[in-house]
């Protein structure tokens, strides 16, 4: 998944409207009937941007939330017993998700590329409105904790 993500750092604005374009058509078959959302170019893409390199990595909806909503992508990871606090847990590929305004809801979800001790390298789709890296020091309190994605 991580080298999926990498095609895309930098990912301008018609690169985003083309994985909003591929999300459409190749992983919105793969989201719960309940909450198909078709994706708009104004729309936040962060979860969007994690099912699109999930789908391209060749990952079931089994084994990923296929979703754009963050809070969504959560329900699923504690409904399929896929859900860590513990950093101890985490491996690249998995996901982490943010709680930006420390209100208890989930606003922003990367993928982990790299875990090195206490601290998380992340790559993020909609950083600043492309793909970028993000560097993240634990413990965190704006990270609410992470999805353990793929074969378990």
């Amino acid at each position: 998944m991580i080298k999926a993500a990498e095609k895309y750092l930098g990912v301008d604005v018609l690169g985003k409207h083309r994985l909003v374009n591929y999300y459409n058509a190749n992983c919105l078959p793969l989201v719960d009937a309940k909450r198909k959302y078709r994706m708009t170019y104004s729309d936040n893409w962060c979860a969007m941007f994690t099912s699109v390199v999930a789908q391209q990595s060749g990952l079931g909806p089994d084994v990923f939330p296929y979703e754009v909503s963050v809070m969504q992508q959560l329900k699923w990871a504690q409904d399929n017993a896929r859900f860590t606090k513990r950093v101890s847990d985490v491996a690249p590929g998995d996901l982490i998700l943010y709680n930006w305004k420390r209100n208890g809801h989930c606003d922003h979800v990367g993928i982990v590329v790299e875990v090195v001790g206490d601290k998380l390298k992340v790559i993020e789709g909609n950083k600043s409105d492309t793909v970028g890296y993000r560097y993240v020091g634990l413990p965190n309190s704006q990270v609410w904790g992470f999805i353990k994605v793929g074969p378990m």
